[in-house]
């Protein structure tokens, strides 16, 4: 007989290991971060669901199967030992130790769902008690996010636009004051409401165990506050290869634009190698000097900044 999943073991509690945020962070679940493959709870303060008897949830790890980049990703997936659930409340949760102090920032990641007609998959983002924002693929292939109409707060499907399975995702949730703004792959498909004023230190990435599973990569939050050459506007360019050994080569697909400046910093939000440039379209760099790990690649064009995970190898 299945047992029923009570709670979550969040929204909102706190008191396990936690990170701090920089100015920009990134979590890509890679064994060069400290991540190993099998279940997440309790690696690098990620923690997963318990039952009222205090038992963990079981099928929430780092898996090599696939990433968006790299070798490996958090996959969320159907505990067969608990019945389907009303609501999200299963998978994977993050506390930061030190709330984002900022009124403009984002949050984005890469989804790879693997079949519709089964679980709802969730990203939230919350304060100290209540969300801030929450975004969904739900289980029939509609983009949703939580809205307040009218004085209502309910979920609300994006118009227009649908999911297919197997297929990676980029979602990002930009939060400026009042106004969350949704993009998908890049492209703004919502402006909304913000649920709640409360500084973002709390992360979820869950599902209602339904069926199916789905693989969550490139975690990346970026305080755009601190970030004085930031614009919404995005541009188009390739990085390759990646991974990189010594070299490694960025080609705008907007001839018009050109790079004005690539800088490369670790995860610790360090500068390791600045590189100025004189809006050339296609460049290669010598990183040969750097050492093997993960790293962040920002790249400028005409005050617009655009974020890579490169791999050192």
């Amino acid at each position: 007989m299945k047992k029923k999943l009570l709670y979550l073991t969040c929204l909102l509690s706190y008191g396990l290991y936690t990170n701090s945020m920089n100015a920009q962070t990134m979590i890509s679940f890679e064994a060069s971060e400290g991540f190993s493959t099998g279940t997440i709870n309790a690696q690098n303060g990620w923690y997963v669901t318990s039952d009222e008897d205090g038992n963990f949830i079981s099928e929430q790890e780092i898996s090599s199967a696939m990433a968006s980049n790299g070798t490996q990703s958090f996959k969320i997936d159907e505990d067969p030992t608990f019945s389907p659930q009303t609501t999200p409340v299963m998978g994977g949760f993050y506390d930061f130790a030190d709330p984002l102090a900022s009124t403009h920032y984002t949050i984005e990641a890469d989804f790879y769902i693997s079949e519709d007609g089964g679980a709802n998959f969730q990203m939230a983002i919350a304060g100290a008690v209540n969300y801030i924002a929450l975004f969904q693929f739900d289980f029939e292939n509609n983009f949703r996010t939580v809205e307040t109409v009218n004085n209502v707060t309910n979920w609300s499907n994006i118009p227009n636009l649908a999911w297919q399975p197997q297929t990676w995702y980029t979602i990002k949730i930009e939060v400026e004051g009042n106004v969350t703004k949704y993009y998908i792959d890049g492209t703004l498909a919502r402006t909304g409401t913000t649920l709640s004023s409360e500084q973002f230190e709390h992360m979820q990435l869950t599902h209602d165990n339904w069926g199916g599973y789905a693989h969550i990569d490139n975690i990346i939050i970026t305080d755009l506050n601190s970030a004085s050459t930031y614009n919404p506007e995005k541009f188009e360019y390739n990085v390759y290869p990646n991974p990189a050994t010594n070299a490694i080569t960025i080609a705008m697909k907007d001839n018009s634009r050109g790079l004005d400046q690539i800088a490369i910093t670790d995860l610790n939000g360090r500068t390791v190698k600045t590189f100025e440039l004189n809006k050339e379209n296609e460049i290669t760099l010598d990183i040969s000097d750097v050492a093997s790990g993960i790293y962040l690649m920002r790249i400028t064009s005409q005050d617009a900044v655009e974020t890579r995970k490169i791999v050192k190898k």
